[in-house]
């Protein structure tokens, strides 16, 4: 009579290759959420991570023929359309392109966990066999890690873009839009004045101003005085025109051309403020090579032009990069 065999199921075993599904789709969309900076409850991502793991239960019964159903849940689209389910349950609603952004990021995150798992699960696994349980908690462990670092990542690039400030700073009836850097560093004052200083890349100025002041500017950044004042005094800016003595690394003594504005709007958490009395020292030197901002704007035009928490630790920042200084502080 031939021997009959059975399938032996451990269900404990099971049981724990659920509950470590779950866990693993949990973290898989707190990591999305966190990564692409979308504040979502902990329920919806229970009840995402919830399809997930029925996809698994699901999967598991028909591999052990207990459903009908092996050879078409195994596929692509099937696994595709259960992720995109468990995005919907724990992330909608959604705009598209941000949809798509945030399948992107699950996609790549879940791919970098595989991979890790596999990779763990077979290399501290025995000839012919993986260790499973090993592979899981490698996965996880990467998806805390991606977490972690992207998190730090992207808090850096935010504090970053909370530093630069859109401007509108205007003469008369002209007027340039650009964006300044929020440098700690900048001290200058104007010497006749004692009001603060911006200090803004000339060229932005080159629709407004006269072709002959702005060589007259450049020349006066390589020394050369000998024009600057006779320029200006002869145009309708010599009412503007100022001299700005700065010291900075490398710089101890130079000189920058300042002209008075008319107005200056500083574009602070969506709200737009009229900035206090200043002057715009124009440098010909390029403040940043990237050309991510234009500009440099001291502390103090921006202190208390808004009660945003974003603003608030902003003057406790170590000084910026330009380290320009009044020689004289009044």
């Amino acid at each position: 009579m031939p021997q009959q065999y059975g399938l032996v199921v451990y269900l404990d075993v099971q049981l724990f290759m659920l509950a470590a599904s779950f866990v693993i789709d949990y973290l898989l969309l707190r990591a999305t959420a966190e990564l692409t900076h979308i504040s979502v409850s902990r329920k919806r991502l229970c009840a995402g991570a919830t399809i997930g793991t029925l996809y698994h239960l699901i999967y598991l019964c028909s591999l052990l023929r207990i459903i009908p159903a092996y050879g078409w849940l195994h596929l692509l689209p099937v696994a595709m359309m259960v992720s995109f389910a468990m995005l919907l349950a724990s992330f909608a609603p959604l705009s598209r392109r941000r949809f798509w952004s945030v399948v992107g990021y699950f996609y790549g995150i879940a791919f970098l966990a595989g991979g890790t798992g596999l990779a763990v699960a077979h290399t501290f696994g025995r000839p012919n066999t993986i260790r499973p349980v090993l592979g899981m908690a490698a996965g996880a462990a990467c998806i805390l890690l991606v977490t972690e670092l992207g998190s730090s990542v992207l808090q850096r690039r935010a504090w970053r873009q909370s530093l630069r400030v859109p401007l509108e700073v205007v003469f008369d009836n002209a007027k340039v839009n650009l964006t300044a850097l929020l440098d700690t560093g900048n001290q200058l004052r104007c010497p006749l004045t004692g009001v603060p200083v911006i200090v803004m890349e000339h060229r932005i100025l080159g629709e407004i101003l006269p072709s002959n002041l702005l060589v007259a500017i450049e020349r006066l950044g390589e020394g050369d005085l000998s024009e600057i004042s006779t320029q200006f005094a002869s145009t309708p800016w010599s009412s503007r025109f100022r001299i700005i003595p700065y010291t900075s690394i490398g710089a101890s003594n130079g000189l920058m051309v300042g002209l008075r504005p008319t107005a200056v709007r500083l574009t602070l958490s969506g709200e737009t403020y009229t900035a206090p009395p200043c002057v715009i020292a124009l440098s010909p030197q390029i403040l940043d090579p990237d050309g991510s901002y234009h500009a440099l704007i001291g502390l103090e035009l921006v202190e208390g032009y808004t009660a945003n928490e974003e603003f608030a630790p902003l003057s406790h920042v170590t000084p910026g990069r330009s380290d320009l200084r009044s020689p004289v502080t009044r």
